[in-house]
């Protein structure tokens, strides 16, 4: 039988203990009908007319031992099987079964030789013993049943436990991943607001017309948006890029070089991200690195095709810059482009109104503000103020007998010699026609006479391949507040210095 199967099982021809727990609440419970027998039979005999046990007083016992029995077994194998499962039921039914059926048939042999004893008390005691075999085979299979139950309801819980953990584990997971989008959101909804500030204060970006200014500005934005690396504003030109600002700035021992990536963006003309350039799947730069760092972000300043300059952000940090960083330095990139390109445009603009078209010195009336405003300069710091005054000897001649073509080539290469020998925070400018200044601030005159020397020198020692000679230059110099105190006198005193040098055979220099 199955519930006998609970509790014992052949192994190599052997009767094996399935387990023990069974076995053993089975002989606690052969234990419990025997008690309940000596205890009933002892009260039932005491309670008997002259203490002798008759064939009635045996029913009684038997009845209420089967009452025990039946309360016993109804009671706890259902408790048992469903606590501790199945066997533990089958071993307290046979346990308390196999004694109690024992007993009955004892007491059914003992009324059968006992005389008195009526046929209906045996019939009886034979019915009982029929219901406890009954009983017995129907509370082991309840029992079996329960702890069949117990079993898969012990499945079922293990597996809505474990199904609790996992959807358990997922929601932590997905309330870590809410919290992380939460912080991106957050973090890019700050970035958004940053940018759409920097987009609606774009027209006060444009007024900026000072492009070095306007370089910075893009700089510190750029800079402020990230809050990490070093933002460098480069403009390209016909040798490479140019470095505009850098934020933070560079240290003394820091090239500025920027065409390891930067010819490559311009070449492509797309952004470029480069986590870790140490890495060989990433891009090689087109020349020598000349600064340090690890991470990268190029955008290129594109005025329609045409690349105009670049923003780049460097980190010394790998994997320092993600996608959002790199698209909030694209979208930045679109008013700093705007401004950038006006801002060149005006400074080219500003150029060509104060420079001369043909030499590319400064204009006559550029010369005549900034020697007032050096005239007051050296007034006030008690500093030295030299003009050097310059005429081409025989021009008139060149362009009559050669045409103005080759006068303005002569014109060109001589500018070229003053703009060589012109030393910040000095200025060469066109007076007019064949002539020209060079206003030397803080410089005496004995060094503006050497410098006049020299220039006279470098021209007549250069040759002019149109005309198949040379060319020579009278100057004349003088200086505030030697020769004048005033900007109109140092003028005219440099002028009739020139007229001296010509007078006296030109090629040479006069001073005042």
């Amino acid at each position: 039988m199955k519930f006998v199967d609970r509790i014992f099982r052949i192994d190599e021809g052997k009767l094996v203990i399935r387990n023990k727990i069974s076995l053993y609440a089975g002989f606690i419970a052969v234990l419990l009908p025997v008690l309940f027998v000596i205890l009933n039979n002892f009260f039932g005999a005491s309670t008997h007319p002259h203490n002798q046990p008759t064939a009635i007083a045996n029913f009684e016992v038997n009845s209420r031992v089967y009452w025990i029995y039946f309360i016993s077994l109804s009671l706890s194998v259902p408790i048992l099987s469903f606590l501790w499962g199945g066997h533990i039921g089958a071993g307290v039914s046979v346990g308390l079964s196999i004694p109690f059926i024992i007993l009955l048939l004892f007491n059914i042999t003992s009324m059968s030789h006992s005389y008195g004893v009526r046929s209906d008390d045996i019939l009886s005691s034979i019915v009982g013993l029929i219901a406890a075999i009954i009983t017995c085979i129907g509370i082991t299979r309840l029992g079996e049943k329960i702890g069949e139950a117990r079993l898969n309801l012990r499945g079922k819980i293990a597996s809505s436990w474990d199904h609790y953990q996992d959807m358990s584990a997922k929601k932590n997971l997905l309330h870590l991943q809410i919290e992380e989008t939460k912080k991106k959101s957050s973090a890019m909804n700050l970035l958004i607001q940053k940018i759409k500030s920097l987009i609606d204060s774009s027209s006060d970006l444009a007024k900026e017309l000072d492009l070095s200014k306007t370089a910075k500005y893009v700089a510190h934005n750029a800079r402020e948006i990230l809050g990490r690396g070093r933002v460098l504003v480069y403009r390209y030109n016909q040798t490479g890029s140019s470095l505009l600002y850098a934020e933070p700035p560079l240290q003394s021992n820091e090239s500025a070089n920027g065409e390891d990536f930067n010819s490559i963006v311009k070449r492509r003309r797309k952004n470029l991200l480069l986590s870790d350039i140490s890495q060989n799947y990433q891009i090689a730069p087109s020349s020598p690195m000349e600064r340090k760092f690890n991470s990268l972000i190029l955008v290129p300043l594109m005025t329609g095709y045409d690349v105009w300059g670049v923003i780049r952000v460097e980190s010394l940090q790998k994997s320092d810059f993600t996608r959002d960083d790199l698209s909030a330095i694209d979208m930045l990139s679109v008013p700093a482009t705007l401004a950038l390109h006006n801002a060149d445009l005006y400074s080219l603009l500003a150029q060509k109104a104060v420079t001369d078209g043909l030499t590319g010195l400064y204009r006559r009336h550029l010369f005549e503000k900034r020697i007032e405003i050096e005239i007051s300069r050296a007034r006030r710091g008690g500093k030295n103020l030299s003009l050097i005054f310059l005429d081409i000897d025989y021009f008139k001649s060149v362009n009559d007998n050669f045409g103005h073509r080759v006068g303005d080539l002569v014109l060109k290469e001589i500018s070229a010699v003053l703009i060589e020998e012109t030393v910040a925070p000095g200025i060469a400018a066109r007076y007019g026609g064949e002539e020209f200044v060079l206003l030397m601030p803080e410089t005496n005159k004995k060094d503006a006479l050497e410098k006049a020397e020299a220039i006279r020198q470098r021209v007549e020692q250069k040759k002019f391949e149109e005309l198949n000679r040379t060319m020579t230059i009278s100057a004349g110099v003088a200086s505030y507040p030697d020769d004048a105190t005033s900007s109109k006198n140092l003028i005219e005193q440099a002028d009739n210095a020139v007229y001296m040098s010509k007078r006296n055979g030109r090629n040479r220099v006069t001073p005042a």
